[in-house]
């Protein structure tokens, strides 16, 4: 993968996205997603890795809501990790 390819989220486009789906969130379902996605495992007290974590609003989430334990987050793109 080319570096252009790994960071395609300028701060403009981070920006905007945020606005559209939410502070954290580069995609649609917020914090109601998250608790889908989650809903038939056991998240509290337990280590988490959020492969694809962007902004960090899934990790706030299982943190905040669900009660984990720590959340490790990965992403290919530095621009969002360092936004998160």
């Amino acid at each position: 993968m080319t570096d252009a390819a790994a960071n395609r989220y300028d701060s403009q486009n981070i920006k905007m996205m945020e606005l559209v789906y939410g502070k954290g969130y580069l995609s649609a379902g917020g914090d109601e997603e998250v608790a889908r996605i989650v809903s038939a495992v056991t998240i509290e007290g337990n280590d988490v890795l959020d492969i694809g974590c962007g902004l960090g609003g899934a990790a706030v989430t299982l943190v905040r809501d669900h009660r984990a334990r720590h959340v490790h987050g990965l992403d290919i793109d530095s621009r969002v990790i360092e936004r998160a």
